[in-house]
């Protein structure tokens, strides 16, 4: 079996063995005991109301719950009869370079995504999910199916690795919101990403990767925000030279200050200084034509 490998778990290849859009009935239920099986099941909620047991866990189940579940384990499932699923699911074993399929043994030892996640825009994982079915029931070139079914799976990754940042991020909420306000009264000192990181415990690029979440913003560019921010109103309210503006604001070279502020504003400093000029004296009635 020559198959590229597996971005979530190289050099081993996920392959689709079943899969279906299934509308179930309304006295559906799904009560399957701990058994041999080696694979894992993709369990995507389009429509309706219902709850999945996994393991000795209680999860509810409704539009947008997405599921990979061990078909090893316990798996017991309801819904509302008034309100039955639509699930988008998918069966599927990993292989090895060999083309051996592993064991449980060998699953239990992967790093796979969690369990469940909530997926407010299904969209793509839809889109992935239809292409790996509609490849697999067209029976056509097997890599295609791998090829969705390994970029479903990185979605989902993707996914969690969003929700885990959002997470982390709320957490350390305060800190972030204390940081921003510092910088935004005092944005002329010099804010290294690496000192930040290290009030809250964390690595430069994963304390960039919380800020930009929590603000919307990486580090660097919420400081040259509110530098500029400040300098606008410099430019507005007082009589200082350029100079003295990028000096007063951290910055050694007016070159580089002056590079800045035409980037986020689309004019020189002196141009903006003349507009604003002129615009107040033509409200105060003092402009000369």
């Amino acid at each position: 079996m020559s198959l590229n490998p597996s971005p979530l778990w190289p050099p081993l290849h996920p392959v689709l063995q079943a899969g279906a859009l299934t509308a179930c009935h309304q006295e559906w239920e799904w009560n399957a005991q701990p058994s041999m099986m080696p694979a894992f099941n993709i369990w995507l909620v389009l429509a309706g109301s219902g709850s999945l047991e996994l393991d000795g866990n209680l999860y509810t189940a409704g539009p947008g719950d997405c599921f990979l579940i061990k078909r090893w384990q316990e798996t017991h499932g309801r819904h509302d009869p008034k309100r039955p699923l639509t699930v988008l699911w998918m069966d599927f074993n990993v292989f090895d370079d060999r083309g051996k399929m592993l064991a449980i043994d060998k699953l239990q030892t992967l790093p796979v995504p969690a369990t469940h996640r909530l997926i407010n825009d299904t969209r793509t994982l839809e889109a992935t999910m239809h292409r790996c079915l509609s490849a697999f029931l067209r029976d056509s070139d097997p890599l295609t199916g791998q090829t969705w079914l390994r970029a479903s799976l990185c979605e989902i990754a993707s996914t969690d690795n969003v929700h885990q940042l959002r997470e982390q991020a709320g957490s350390h909420a305060e800190q972030i919101s204390q940081l921003c306000q510092e910088i935004t009264e005092h944005p002329e000192y010099i804010w290294r990403v690496e000192e930040m990181s290290d009030t809250l415990h964390l690595s430069a690029d994963h304390y960039s990767r919380l800020f930009l979440h929590y603000t919307g913003m990486r580090p660097v560019d919420f400081v040259i925000a509110r530098r500029m921010e400040k300098a606008r109103a410099m430019l507005a309210i007082s009589n200082s030279r350029i100079g003295e503006i990028a000096d007063s604001l951290g910055y050694r070279d007016v070159y580089h200050f002056s590079s800045q502020f035409r980037d986020r504003t689309g004019i020189s400093p002196s141009a903006y200084r003349k507009r604003f000029y002129s615009a107040q004296a033509i409200q105060t009635g003092t402009h000369q034509k």
